[in-house]
């Protein structure tokens, strides 16, 4: 195996431009078989594979960068205000919540049988519903307590999902295959001044974390700081108009194609086998909700609305995109315009139980963290219960 000297400016360099080959390269194979597979994923094995024949260390600075860059476009997003769906926002928690009570019990379950990472309670629900951006988010968070194997596991959790996501799809929609979005550089244009806006901002997050680093002796990950400053850009008037979403296409996708190919499964062969169970266990839980829920939920529109909600509770909303766009790509707009008001509800609580994840794995924490996510689950089921009765 050839080796490039893990952390050194080259190898940095050489891994970055090898990302964006594996993104080109399989963007455009995979535009000539009808995207049947999202080609961020197809990218990230690439990598992977190419990783075992050069050893470019680890990729945990582009998964913080483009993570922090991801947060810096949503912060300088304009959000629209909308009434969400109580339905659905009830039936999206449900979603999230069964996946964390999962997660913690099965822990509990598990470990009288095996000697496990913590981690493990929590990548079910930071993997599959959160996708690879929450599954990097937790995995610097960590990281920084010197659990290096965190990422390993969550992007193993979080890549299991998006394949678990495109075959579920193509199951329940009853279709040969599922065409996802096409690759086209058009999807990472933009403005310069965004461009350069996001540059400029990402940069002063990670020089904030290492000075924070250098003088108080802990580290602050990057996106937390470029979060707080695009939100406060945002809100001088000469940066209200900046469209960001070029630079967020690339950031998200270089997440996932860092996220699959930083993959060891050496680091995660103690915990493979429970932590399979667990996600299996999730799927199943997911196909029940799919099948007696939300099906029967919302109307005329059940179908996409529980095939986009399968997806995103697998995999991210990316995912689930592509599925319902490529069933019905009008009614795919009106999916999407329900669902985000719910979004900017659920996103968070998210973020606030990631933040809190490390505390729920303590010893005297688990137990009651399992206990309240089951019970929430639970009500949110017997409020649903009679609306789905009615519509049955």
């Amino acid at each position: 195996m050839g080796t490039i000297r893990p952390g050194s400016n080259f190898a940095q360099m050489i891994s970055l431009a090898l990302g964006l080959f594996s993104l080109v390269l399989c963007g455009s194979f995979l535009n000539k078989l009808k995207n049947f597979l999202p080609y961020n994923l197809g990218a990230g094995f690439l990598l992977l594979l190419i990783g075992e024949f050069v050893d470019l260390g680890n990729f945990h600075e582009h998964i913080g960068i483009s993570l922090c860059a991801v947060f810096v476009c949503a912060g300088l997003t304009t959000r629209e205000r909308a009434r969400p769906s109580r339905n659905l926002f009830l039936y999206s928690l449900l979603q999230y919540t069964s996946q964390w009570s999962i997660g913690l019990g099965g822990y509990l379950v598990f470990l009288l049988f095996f000697k496990l990472d913590p981690i493990v309670a929590l990548a079910p629900a930071a993997g599959l519903s959160g996708g690879h951006g929450s599954a990097a988010f937790l995995g610097e968070v960590f990281s920084q307590r010197g659990n290096e194997a965190a990422y390993d596991l969550l992007m193993f959790s979080a890549t299991v999902g998006v394949m678990i996501a495109v075959l579920g799809q193509v199951l329940l929609a009853k279709r040969s295959s599922i065409q996802y979005d096409l690759f086209s550089i058009n999807r990472f244009k933009g403005s310069w001044p965004s461009w350069v806006l996001v540059v400029l901002i990402c940069g002063l997050s990670i020089v904030l974390s290492e000075v924070v680093l250098n003088y108080l002796k802990f580290k602050i990950p990057y996106f937390v700081f470029g979060f707080l400053i695009s939100t406060v850009v945002k809100s001088q008037a000469m940066f209200r108009t900046v469209d960001s979403g070029g630079v967020s296409n690339l950031a998200s996708e270089l997440l996932i194609v860092f996220g699959v190919g930083s993959i060891s499964l050496s680091n995660i062969k103690d915990e493979l086998v429970p932590l399979v169970g667990l996600i299996l266990l999730c799927v199943v839980v997911a196909f029940i909700f799919y099948k007696w829920i939300g099906l029967k939920l919302f109307g005329e529109d059940s179908f996409l609305m529980a095939l986009f909600t399968w997806g995103w509770s697998m995999a991210g909303i990316g995912i689930s995109v592509g599925a319902i766009n490529s069933i019905n790509p009008d009614k795919a707009q009106l999916v999407l315009k329900r669902y985000a008001p719910v979004y900017f509800l659920i996103a968070p609580i998210e973020l606030t139980l990631l933040l809190l994840a490390p505390f729920m794995v303590f010893k005297t924490n688990i137990f009651l963290s399992f206990t309240i996510f089951a019970l929430i689950s639970l009500a949110i089921i017997l409020y649903l219960k009679p609306q789905v009765a009615e519509n049955s």
